[in-house]
């Protein structure tokens, strides 16, 4: 009998959907996936400030294991971020 993981899922049903884009947002491997994609296509500081070299400079996986820390003790609070509204 299989082994029931989400890992394994998809390759058993194929026609299977998932709903949740990233139940765990803290994982390692979700964390350094968006890294790299951020890193890849240029990303911009955001609200942070916080640029791509910087967080090389300061170490990688140190910022991402806070990162982690915090999205999984919910100690993460992001930053409010200006609203602005179209006209309609």
């Amino acid at each position: 009998m299989w082994s029931y993981t989400k890992h394994s899922k998809p390759k058993r049903e194929p026609e299977s959907r998932f709903y949740t884009l990233c139940d765990n947002p803290w994982r390692e491997d979700v964390l350094s996936a968006a890294r790299q994609a951020v890193r890849r296509n240029g990303g911009a500081a955001g609200v942070y400030g916080e640029t791509i070299a910087r967080v090389e400079v300061r170490g990688v996986g140190k910022w991402l294991g806070e990162l982690a820390r915090d999205l999984h003790t919910s100690a993460y609070r992001r930053q409010a971020v200006r609203q602005v509204l179209l006209p309609k």
